[in-house]
Parts: C-alpha cells; sequence; structure tokens
C-alpha cells in the first residue's frame, strides 16, 4: 500500500534571495537565485519562445520532452483520482470494474475510504 505526500511542492525548483545574488543551493537543498530571476521566472507564461528559436529548441529540447512526460503523468493521476474519489473530498464516488471477465464489481468510497465493495 502507498501513501502521498501532504505536500507536492516539498521541494521547490528555485527561491527568491537578494538582489543581484548568484545562484547557490542552501543546507536546505534548495537552489536560491537573485530576487530578479526569481521574478522573471515567475513571470514567464508563454514557451512558444522556445520552440520559435531553433538554437533554443535544440539546447531544450530534451529537457521539453521530459516536461511533457510529466505533464502527461500529472494527467493521468488527475483523471484516476478524480475517477476513483470524485471531485470532492467531502463527497463520495463510485465506480465499477471488470474483476477478469467473471464479475463486474463496484466499489464506493467515502472521503478516500473505500466503504463497499459489491
Amino acid at each position: 500500500m502507498a501513501s502521498i505526500n501532504n505536500n507536492i511542492r516539498g521541494k521547490k525548483l528555485f527561491k527568491s534571495g537578494s538582489s543581484g545574488q548568484a545562484a547557490s543551493k542552501g543546507g536546505d537543498g534548495e537552489i536560491t537565485v537573485s530576487s530578479e530571476k526569481a521574478t522573471e521566472l515567475n513571470a514567464l507564461t508563454d514557451i512558444s519562445e522556445i520552440f520559435n528559436d531553433e538554437a533554443l529548441y535544440q539546447s531544450n529540447k530534451f529537457l521539453l520532452k521530459q516536461i511533457e512526460d510529466l505533464r502527461l503523468d500529472v494527467e493521468e493521476l488527475h483523471a484516476f483520482i478524480k475517477d476513483f474519489m470524485g471531485t470532492s473530498s467531502t463527497k463520495g464516488a463510485s465506480g465499477s470494474f471488470d474483476s477478469g471477465g467473471k464479475t463486474t464489481k463496484t466499489i464506493t468510497v467515502d472521503k478516500g475510504v473505500i466503504t463497499q465493495i459489491k
């Protein structure tokens, strides 16, 4: 049985430091960048520049592929959790699955706990 971390963003990719500071790894394992770079990174909303600039694309294509793979994994996890537990943490959900072709089982979940299998 697995458990899920209650803080998905437990370790940031970067955090903001003082103005003009060089990037460095702190004792907490997080990378601190200058406040200017942090502000610039937080303001990014459009990745099209990387796709439109051939040099940027060539130097970042492997990272882009990894990001897309991660996005697909998160999409699959989201769909699984939504289907299994519903969209509300206070309401239950139920669903059916085929148990090897013999019978179909229905599972009822309430607040993340299986309350019934028929």
